[in-house]
C-alpha cells in the first residue's frame, strides 16, 4: 500500500510498504524540482552538518546563520545550481521533516504550533501609529485574563500577536510562548482594529505582547518577520505563588508526594490534615529544576527553551490507609495554594473496591485558544474536566501511560499542561510512564539508535523525570534518575493499590534480553504476592499489540516495535500471569480478545449481560478465568485522534473493539472482579465495557427471561431519569428480552 503525507511546507514524500522506502519530492514555484530517497538526503544532511550538529538540528537542522553558510550546489549540483538558498533551506528541513513525519506515520503526530518559527528571525522596528493597550499591568495569580487592544495594525490574516515572557527576551535567540493570528481576532481583518482576551499562566515573570508582521501565507518563500508594536509590560507580583500541583503515591501506602511550582520560595512546605482547614502534619519539600546544560538538543536547549523555576516535593507520611485527608502546599512567606484533598490507598492486603482512571497520550491546549490555528489538542481541555468530575464519583487515582504534554521542545508547554490538569492532579494520584514526547532523543540512551529518533526534541527525558516523582526501585538513586550525565535514567517502577500491583515499564529504554530493564521486569513478577494483590496489570507507552499499517522497518515502526516487545516479554508476562496491559501511541480506543501469540484464547466462560448506558448498543463481556491477558490502547486521551488511514486494511482478529473516538477508562477492581469502561468524553457514553471474573470454577448459567427484563428495566429506569437519549436503544433491548 502506497501512503502519502505532506508537511507544513508542502513538502510531500510517499512511502512503499513492501520496501519501507521514503521518497522526496520537492517542487518550487518556479518549476524546479527535486526527488530522492530520503535517505540519501539525510545522509547528505549528516555527513554536511557531523552528527552532532546533526543529532541537536532534527527537526531544527539548521540556524540562520548556518543555512547561510551551505552551499546548495554541493548537493542539487551544476544543473539546479541556481536554485536559491532558499531551496537548500526547504530540502534540509523537509528531509529531516520528513523523518518527523515518517515517526508519526502510525500514530498521527502533527508539528508543534511553534515548529513553523523554528528557522526565521525577527527584526524590530517600531511602528508608532500602531497601538497595543492593556486593560491592566499587573498579574497577580495564575490564569489571569487579559484584555488587548489593538488600532492601527496592518489588518491582515497573517499578522501575528505574540506573548513574550520574560518581557526582555531577545526574538532571535527564544520564542515567544504563545501566539494567535489577526484572522483569529474578531473584526481585525481589513480594519487593523480588535480585541482579544488572553488568559496568562502565572510564569514566574513579567511578560508582553508584541505585533509582528510576516508573509506566513506562503509556503516556500522565508517570511519576513517584523516586530511593529508592543504592548505594555505586564509586571508579575507573585512570581511565587504555588502553581501546578501533583500528587503521586509511593511503595508506602502511609505516604503521598505533592509536587509544585514557584519561581524561589523558600521553605516550600506542605501541611496536611483529616479535617478541613486543620492540618496537623507538616513537611519541607526538597527542590530541583532544570537548565539548558542539562538538556540533551535543540530545540529544547535553544529557542524552545523556558525557565522552570523552582521544582518543590513534599512528602506527607504518617497516613492511614483508605482515609481522606486535606492538604495544602507553598510557603509561609509566599501563601499556600488552595486547599485540595485526596484519598490514601487501600493496606496491603485490603482488597477492597478501588477505582482508577486511566489514560493515555493527552497533551495540553491554551484555554484563550492561541497557538490553535490547528487544535490539535482541544479535546484534551474536554477529556481534563471529565476526569475531574470523576473525582466525585469516587476515583481516586489516575494511571496515565506516556505522553503528556507534546510539548516537544518548547518547554513552557509543560507549564501549561501541568496547570491544565491540575483540575485532577491535585486530588487524584498522577501515575505516568514516559512516552516518545517525553524520552525520544537520539545518542541519550534510549531504546532508538537511528538519526530520526527525537521525537522528544531535544528534551531526553530530564524534563519528564525532573517534574514526574515516580516511585524508585532499589538501588535506582535520585542522582541517576535525574542525571543529564549518566543517561542512566530508569523510568520504570511497580507499586501496590488495594488489589493490583501494577507494573510500569518504559517502551523508550532497553527492554530487550540482558537489560537492566528486563532483568528488573522479571524481578518484580517473581516479587508480587497474588494472595495480597490478585491483580497484575502491567502498564507502558508504546503497543504490544495494535492494528497499524506502519510496518517500517525501524525499529520506531509501530509493528516492528510490538513485534520486538512481545520476544522480550510475552512469554515471561504469560508465565506469570498477568491480567491486563494498557498502553498508549496510537491514538485510539482498542481492546483485543484474551491474547496470547497474537490469538485469541479460551477462558472458563464469556458472555455479554444487559444493556450498556450506551449510544451505541455496547454490551458487556464478561470473562470468566481467561488464560491470557487483555490489551488495551487507551491513547485517547486528546492528541489528534487517529483515522482510519493508518489501520490495516483488514481489521486483525483479536481486536474485539476498536474505536476513533476521543475518551479515557474507568477501572474498577476487588479481589474477585475487575471492571472497565471506555468513556467517550465529553458526551459521556460507554464505547466498551468488560469485566473479568477470577476464582469461579464455571461460568453462571444463562440468566432467565425473567432477569433480562428486571436488568433492562433497571437500565431503563435510571436511563429514563438521568440520560434521556438512551431511551430508544433500552426500549429495543426490552423488547428483545421479552420476545426471547
Amino acid at each position: 500500500m502506497l501512503m502519502r503525507s505532506c508537511s507544513t511546507a508542502r513538502v510531500c514524500y510517499t512511502r512503499q510498504e513492501e520496501s519501507s522506502q521514503f521518497n522526496l519530492r520537492i517542487s518550487s514555484r518556479d518549476g524546479w524540482s527535486l526527488k530522492s530517497p530520503v535517505s540519501t538526503i539525510v545522509q547528505w544532511t549528516y555527513d554536511r552538518l557531523g552528527p552532532q550538529k546533526f543529532t541537536d538540528r532534527h527537526q531544527h537542522p539548521l540556524s540562520i546563520h548556518e543555512r547561510d553558510l551551505l552551499d546548495d550546489r554541493a548537493f542539487l549540483g551544476p544543473a539546479t545550481g541556481m536554485a536559491s538558498k532558499m531551496a537548500t533551506r526547504l530540502l534540509l528541513v523537509a528531509a529531516l521533516a520528513c523523518l518527523s513525519h515518517a515517526a508519526f506515520a502510525g500514530h498521527h503526530d502533527p508539528p508543534h504550533p511553534l515548529d513553523r518559527f523554528l528557522f526565521e528571525s525577527f527584526a524590530v522596528v517600531i511602528d508608532p501609529t500602531v497601538s497595543m493597550t492593556l486593560n491592566s499591568t499587573v498579574q497577580t495569580t495564575t490564569s489571569q485574563n487579559f484584555l488587548l487592544t489593538i488600532k492601527g495594525g496592518p489588518g491582515k490574516a497573517g499578522d501575528i500577536v505574540a506573548l513574550y515572557a520574560p518581557a526582555n527576551a531577545d526574538p532571535n535567540t527564544v520564542l515567544f510562548v504563545k501566539y494567535i493570528l489577526g484572522s483569529q481576532i474578531p473584526g481585525y481583518v481589513g480594519t487593523g482594529a480588535g480585541t482579544y482576551t488572553f488568559t496568562l499562566l502565572n510564569l514566574r515573570t513579567d511578560s508582553k505582547f508584541v505585533m509582528i508582521t510576516s508573509g506566513l501565507g506562503s509556503n516556500l518563500q522565508a517570511p519576513n518577520f517584523t516586530i511593529i508594536a508592543q504592548s505594555p509590560v505586564i509586571t508579575n507580583s507573585n512570581v511565587n505563588q504555588p502553581t501546578q500541583g501533583h500528587l503521586a503515591v509511593t511503595q508506602d501506602p502511609t505516604t503521598m508526594l505533592i509536587s509544585w511550582t514557584t519561581k524561589n520560595s523558600a521553605k516550600p512546605t506542605a501541611k496536611w490534615g483529616l479535617a478541613s482547614g486543620q492540618y496537623t502534619g507538616q513537611s519541607t519539600a526538597t527542590t530541583q529544576t532544570y537548565t539548558k546544560a542539562n538538556i540533551c538538543g535543540a530545540p529544547a536547549n535553544g529557542t524552545g527553551y523556558f525557565d522552570p523555576g523552582s521544582l518543590h516535593t513534599a512528602a506527607m507520611t504518617g497516613l492511614q490507609p483508605s482515609t481522606k485527608y486535606y492538604y495544602v502546599y507553598g510557603s509561609d512567606a509566599d501563601g499556600y495554594a488552595q486547599e485540595a484533598f485526596f484519598t490514601t490507598a487501600p493496606a496491603l492486603g485490603d482488597q477492597s473496591l478501588v477505582k482508577i482512571i486511566m489514560s493515555a497520550d493527552m497533551g495540553q491546549s491554551q484555554a484563550d485558544g492561541s497557538n490553535e490555528p490547528g487544535a490539535d489538542e482541544k479535546p484534551s481541555i474536554a477529556i481534563t474536566n471529565s476526569i475531574a468530575a470523576e473525582i466525585a464519583n469516587g476515583y481516586t487515582m489516575n494511571v496515565h501511560n506516556g505522553d503528556l504534554a507534546y510539548a516537544d521542545g518548547f518547554l513552557a508547554d509543560w507549564d501549561n499542561y501541568y496547570e491544565q490538569i491540575s483540575k485532577f492532579t491535585r486530588y487524584l494520584p498522577f501515575m505516568t510512564v514516559p512516552g516518545n514526547h517525553e524520552r525520544d532523543t537520539y545518542n541519550s540512551g534510549d531504546a532508538f539508535t537511528f538519526p530520526g529518533a527525537n521525537d522528544a526534541r531535544g528534551e531526553c527525558g530530564i524534563v519528564y523525570s525532573r517534574r514526574q516523582s515516580m516511585p524508585q526501585q532499589p538501588g535506582q538513586s535520585k542522582s541517576v534518575m535525574v542525571s543529564a550525565g549518566s543517561w542512566g535514567l530508569r523510568l520504570y517502577y511497580s507499586f501496590n493499590y488495594g488489589p493490583i500491583h501494577f507494573l510500569q515499564y518504559d517502551s523508550e529504554s532497553p527492554f530487550g534480553p540482558g537489560t537492566v530493564q528486563r532483568q528488573w521486569i522479571e524481578n518484580d513478577l517473581k516479587s508480587v504476592d497474588r494472595s495480597k494483590t490478585p491483580w497484575l496489570l502491567v502498564g507502558v507507552h508504546r503497543m504490544f499489540y495494535c492494528d497499524s499499517s506502519d510496518y517500517r522497518s525501524n525499529d520506531d515502526g509501530d509493528q516492528t516495535m510490538a513485534a520486538r516487545m512481545r520476544a522480550s516479554l510475552e512469554d515471561l508476562f504469560n508465565e506469570y500471569k498477568i491480567d491486563a496491559m494498557f498502553f498508549g501511541h496510537q491514538h485510539s480506543y482498542a481492546r483485543t480478545c484474551p491474547t496470547y501469540k497474537n490469538q485469541c484464547k479460551p477462558s472458563k466462560g464469556e458472555e455479554s449481560t444487559g444493556a450498556l448506558n450506551t449510544l451505541n448498543g455496547n454490551t458487556t463481556t464478561v470473562y470468566y478465568e481467561p488464560s491470557a491477558p487483555i490489551y488495551f490502547l487507551i491513547g485517547n486521551a486528546g492528541r489528534a485522534i487517529g483515522t482510519a488511514d493508518f489501520l490495516e486494511d483488514v481489521q486483525p482478529a483479536i481486536f474485539a473493539n476498536f474505536n476513533l473516538k476521543y475518551g479515557y477508562m474507568r477501572l474498577q477492581a476487588n479481589a474477585t472482579h475487575l471492571i472497565t469502561e471506555a468513556v467517550q468524553s465529553p458526551a459521556g457514553y460507554i464505547m466498551d465495557a468488560v469485566t473479568i471474573v477470577k476464582n469461579n470454577e464455571t461460568a453462571p448459567a444463562a440468566p432467565s427471561k425473567h432477569d433480562l427484563v428486571q436488568g433492562v428495566l433497571s437500565n431503563l429506569t435510571r436511563d429514563a431519569l438521568t440520560q434521556p437519549l438512551q431511551l430508544p436503544g433500552a426500549l429495543s433491548d426490552l423488547t428483545s428480552a421479552i420476545k426471547g
